[in-house]
């Protein structure tokens, strides 16, 4: 005797920017007896399904094993839903379990618009993971919850989300780990998945550098590229790393295209590195350009690298 015992979510209204998982659990149940084969399938709207064959062992007491089937729905399968669970000897109707779908977001109702977007350009050592982010600048016409996430190199990250105004330009982006040990490129995707589903989709480089051992070592350095409609000065930063003892004070300064900014000291934590970024920069020229982190004591160690520019 078949039995569905649980439906997962069940009855649903909400957002359908991605597809909704859906997991059925099931019971089929015989009395006492000798060993038996028990072939059972789901049925979902009146269409036959994952088949599956149960092995019971011979027992003197009623015996029961679980079920579970997994599928998903999409926003054109809002409305009402019928799923079913038989077994071949059983009774002559299925179990069944109705269901409603609705999606409740509506796509489409802001217009939002990319004006650009900054990916990497890692320079750095590759010894371990090394942490990277995308950001892009958009608008809206209208105030909208936006709902977006990176795809790295086809793989897609979390869900975000945040609440844009008209008249504001908002950067929205997320930050992923890279782990390749050798030098190379890859592409970066920031996409929204409500309102008019706008998306960037640039390539990011990640060049891998040996270790420079000293009583400081810059271990990174990754300004960003950026790729966009140039109608503002393109506003840019970098980010860098040291590796020293802990307790180490480290005094730096960053060179933006030959301007040097005022030196800043500061101390090594306890887990040996020093993370530091750059304050944004405006590019005026709208072409490629220069940064340089300089340490100005110890073993004074340095690291160079070029941002690109692209106008479209």
């Amino acid at each position: 005797m078949p039995s569905i015992t649980a439906l997962t979510p069940g009855d649903y209204a909400g957002e359908c920017l991605e597809p909704v998982a859906y997991q059925a659990t099931g019971r089929v149940a015989l009395p006492a007896g000798p060993a038996a084969k028990v072939t059972y399938w789901w049925i979902l709207d009146g269409n036959k399904w994952q088949q599956q064959v149960l092995d019971f062992a011979a027992s003197d007491q009623p015996r029961a094993q679980d079920v579970t089937a997994t599928w998903s729905l999409e926003r054109t399968g809002a409305g009402s839903h019928t799923l079913g669970l038989m077994t071949e000897g059983g009774p002559a109707e299925p179990v069944t379990r109705e269901f409603r779908f609705a999606c409740t977001d509506e796509p489409g109702d802001a217009k939002l618009t990319f004006h650009y977007l900054l990916t990497p350009v890692f320079h750095g050592v590759c010894d371990s993971s090394y942490g990277l982010r995308a950001d892009g600048l958009v608008t809206t016409d209208r105030e909208a919850e936006v709902k977006y996430r990176l795809v790295i190199d086809g793989k897609p990250g979390p869900l975000r989300s945040e609440t844009l105004r008209p008249g504001v330009k908002s950067k929205i982006g997320d930050f992923w780990y890279g782990s390749a040990r050798t030098s190379g490129a890859g592409v970066v995707r920031l996409e929204v998945l409500n309102h008019n589903k706008p998306f960037m989709q640039e390539a990011y480089t990640w060049t891998c550098k040996d270790r420079t051992p000293g009583t400081v070592e810059i271990t990174e350095l990754w300004p960003v590229a950026y790729h966009g409609d140039c109608v503002d000065a393109p506003y840019v930063t970098a980010h860098g790393a040291f590796a020293a003892a802990p307790g180490t004070e480290i005094t730096f300064r960053w060179v933006t295209d030959g301007d040097p900014t005022t030196p800043v000291t500061l101390k090594v934590g306890q887990s040996g590195i020093l993370e530091v970024q750059a304050a944004n920069w405006d590019r005026p020229e709208r072409k490629d350009g220069t940064v340089v982190l300089e340490v100005l004591n110890h073993n004074k160690p340095s690291m160079q690298a070029v941002y690109p520019v692209t106008c479209r």
